[in-house]
């Protein structure tokens, strides 16, 4: 029995380390402090201190570079429609709307239509947006002039506790909201809830293709929201304490201690 459990240990060991090979590093900088966003054309975005947004293409290339000092510390970013960039400013309960060349061409200030908490937002496919009011623990969705026209039940219903989010979005037919005090929320685009999947304790999370990607406890997972299984995501080995990892375009984007790497795979 010992022999069989050392053989499937040293199994499992061999393909992590095959699997981890096949990864080809691709670009590195390790003085990049600050968040990582990417749109499903390829393009990254990367955000640094004093609000310094940059936009890189599939190649790398950097393309754009802006300073939004105007509305305080940013938030948060979606960048789902890479034709309408949302950048939210929570401490303004302002949203500013900028095209694919980081130009501004809108903005929606929560505030005037009454909304003064709003940890978070992201962009609806209407082009409006969804917002957590944290008053009325309610999600909204509002439309391009910021009328409702979706409203959930009070979240307190689903989770014993209050919720407080850190990071929302819309993916396909579904929302998803971060509640880091038990997981991931799901909810259908009508504002329902569906269920919540037991990640706590994270700051970020990226959906692509039926899949969710994470870092918890300085690991990084993909939820596979198909079969409902959780399973390591097999980074390089001389990555440290990895923050944020991202992927798309073949590529892993990884932010860690070490500053910003991309490999590919």
């Amino acid at each position: 029995m010992k022999i069989k459990l050392i053989l499937l240990i040293m199994l499992l060991a061999t393909a992590q380390l095959v699997a981890q090979n096949k990864l080809k590093p691709v670009f590195t900088n390790p003085d990049f402090r600050g968040k990582l966003y990417l749109d499903h054309l390829g393009n990254l975005y990367t955000v640094e201190g004093n609000n310094v947004i940059s936009k890189y293409d599939q190649n790398l290339n950097k393309l754009y570079s802006v300073t939004e000092k105007l509305q305080g510390e940013l938030t948060l970013m979606d960048v789902s429609n890479p034709f309408r960039i949302y950048l939210y400013f929570e401490d303004q309960n302002v949203v500013l709307i900028n095209d694919n060349e980081m130009k501004n061409i809108g903005r929606f200030d929560l505030a005037s239509k009454g909304f003064r908490f709003v940890p978070v937002i992201c962009r609806a496919s209407n082009n409006g947006l969804w917002l957590y009011d944290e008053q009325e623990q309610k999600l909204k969705r509002l439309d391009n002039t910021l009328r409702k026209t979706i409203e959930s039940n009070n979240l307190f219903f689903y989770t014993d506790e209050d919720v407080n989010p850190n990071y929302m979005v819309e993916d396909e037919d579904f929302l998803y909201l971060n509640n880091p005090q038990q997981g991931i929320m799901i909810f259908d685009l009508f504002g329902k809830y569906y269920k919540t999947i037991a990640v706590p304790n994270l700051d970020f999370f990226q959906v692509l293709e039926n899949k969710i990607l994470y870092i918890r406890n300085n690991s990084a997972y993909v939820y596979d929201l198909q079969t409902l299984e959780e399973n390591p995501l097999n980074l390089p080995l001389n990555i440290p304490d990895p923050k944020q990892v991202l992927a798309g375009n073949k590529r892993y984007y990884i932010l860690s201690r070490d500053g910003l790497s991309v490999y590919s795979y």
